[in-house]
């Protein structure tokens, strides 16, 4: 049952990551929306079916988006295996924690992302991380704090799982 809802969560997350969220751009500058939705599985099914569903999600998502097939895995993989140390934390009453967390998560996410992408260019490290990285990172949160504000039991673990 999971499967199939996550499965049709994550078309929709694609497809709106490659068509809408472009119109959300601010000087090239977008959010990782499948990222987004990764980071809910985790904290509703936690580390394992994070890794799966960001494995699969990162591949179908190069695969269709950027053409470095496998990168956007792997920033998910490290980053949920990160997200997965600290999942079981109570945030209810503790929103600029979770934030911060959730911010060295995307920031661990990108941190691996675009540095491969730009292989290749000629832009260093540095004004990589400045001009892309955070960013990307800034931006991601915001959408991920409103999602979490919106819909607060996308983020809450379930009593099922």
């Amino acid at each position: 049952m999971y499967v199939l809802l996550y499965s049709l969560l994550f078309a929709v997350a694609i497809i709106l990551q490659l068509t809408l969220i472009p119109l959300f751009s601010i000087k090239n500058i977008t959010p990782d929306l499948v990222f987004i939705v990764v980071l809910a599985i985790v904290f509703k099914h936690g580390r394992f079916w994070g890794l799966i569903s960001g494995f699969v999600a990162g591949v179908v998502l190069d695969f269709f988006g950027t053409g470095f097939v496998g990168v956007s895995s792997l920033g998910n993989i490290l980053a949920v295996f990160f997200a997965g140390y600290w999942i079981n934390e109570q945030f209810e009453r503790r929103f600029l924690l979770l934030l911060l967390f959730l911010f060295i998560t995307t920031l661990i996410h990108n941190l691996t992302y675009f540095p491969i992408v730009s292989i290749g260019s000629s832009i260093g490290f540095w004004p990589l991380f400045f001009r892309s990285v955070i960013p990307h990172s800034m931006y991601t949160l915001v959408f991920m704090a409103v999602i979490y504000l919106a819909i607060p039991s996308a983020f809450n673990k379930s009593r099922l799982a």
